[in-house]
Formats: structure tokens, sequence, C-alpha cells
């Protein structure tokens, strides 16, 4: 009776740091306000390839970007596709991943056994950095990079420890999702 009891109070500790986590997330979102229909850094190119999908029905990139851009497009695309193309809600499905990434951090830490403590600051470490949280407010690649690379390594550990295969198959799925997108992240240029 005792484990079960320990195991409910971690429950309930691991979701009062993950609804602390998301309500400073989306009180820094606030304080931002990312909202506008305009091109921020280098997104006005990896937004041309979703308008184009979703458009045209068709996928061709710019010539400005040099990665292939498949699961970003793809990405945004869900998320243009209700309104119709705008860069407000390409810089949304951008959020979701940064406060995807923040969360599956939190995750990661705890499933290596850190204190509540610790994986809470970890994620705050990730989400409040100041590189991280810019480019959570466009439609670069990086953050979708990091959310894929988190959640891949979560589920690989996951494997390791249980030995569960599904986890095993979506880490390889969050772990292949990216290199499609964003080669030059994923490889060292040097």
């Amino acid at each position: 009776m005792n484990s079960m009891r320990l195991t409910l109070l971690n429950q309930r500790r691991d979701l009062i740091a993950l609804f602390g986590l998301s309500t400073v997330w989306l009180i820094a979102v606030v304080i931002a306000n990312p909202l506008g229909d305009f091109p921020l850094n280098d997104d006005w190119s990896m937004g041309l390839t979703v308008k184009r999908l979703i458009e045209e029905g068709s996928y061709h990139p710019t010539g400005w970007t040099s990665m292939p851009l498949v699961s970003q497009a793809l990405w945004g695309a869900l998320f243009c596709t209700p309104k119709g193309f705008s860069f407000t809600a390409l810089r949304t499905s951008t959020l979701t991943l940064s406060l995807a990434g923040t969360l599956g951090m939190y995750g990661l830490l705890r499933q290596m056994q850190c204190t509540v403590s610790l994986a809470l600051l970890g994620a705050f470490t990730l989400c409040l950095n100041p590189v991280y949280f810019a480019l959570s407010n466009t439609f670069m690649t990086d953050v979708p990079f990091t959310a894929m690379i988190v959640f891949a390594t979560w589920f690989f550990l996951r494997y390791l420890q249980t030995e569960f295969e599904f986890d095993y198959w979506l880490g390889i799925l969050f772990a292949l999702a990216e290199p499609v997108n964003d080669y030059e992240t994923a490889v060292d240029r040097n």
C-alpha cells in the first residue's frame, strides 16, 4: 500500500510540475506576443514551401534553404490547413513543438530518475534559453529538431530500461523525422 501511495504522490508531483512548466511557458509566449503575418529571420523561405504545398498541392522548396524541409513543411501545412496560410499559423506550429520539447525534456529527465526539482530545472533551462525561446517564435527548424531529438532520446532510454519494443520504434520514428527535415543541424558540417 505504501508503494502505491508513493506512486500516486509522484504522479501528482509530476502533474503539478508539468502544469507549472506549461503555465510559465504560456506566460512567456503571451509576453513575447508572436502574432503577426510576417516572416522572421529566414523562415520566409520555409514558409513559402508550406504555402506552395497547401495552395498548389506540390512540394517545391526554395533554393534559399539547403535542407529538404519535408517534415517541417508537412507540420506547417497541418497548422495552415484550417484557415489558410499565415506566418502566425506557422509560428503556432513551432510554439507547439517548443512546449512539447519542454515537457519532453522534463519526462526524459524523470525517466533518468532525476528528482522533480532537477527535472524542472532542466526543462526550464531549455524552455527559457534565449536562443530556444526566440526561435520558438519563428518557423525555423531548430526548435522542431530539438523537440524530436528529446523525444527520440526519451523513447530510446525507455526501451533500454524496459525492452518494450514499441518505445524502440517510437524512438526510431522521432530520430528519423528530423534528418528528413534538417540534415544540416543533424550532421556536423566541419
